[in-house]
């Protein structure tokens, strides 16, 4: 296993930008960039198994 952190940068269409960082121990942190306060509004498993959705608002 790397030792160094994986981003996948992601842009939106206003020019937000959502940095996925990779982390040990099978977590994930979400860097919000110029997309203003973000907050989780839903988590639900697909019904059909192997996805979790999770919903994020953000601009407000």
């Amino acid at each position: 296993m790397s030792k160094r952190l994986k981003q996948d940068k992601l842009s939106g269409p206003n020019g937000e930008t959502v940095k996925v960082n990779w982390m040990p121990d099978g977590r994930i942190r979400l860097d919000f960039i110029d997309c203003g306060t973000c907050a989780v509004t839903k988590i639900f498993p697909d019904p059909k198994g192997g996805q979790t959705h999770i919903e994020i608002s953000y601009g407000k």
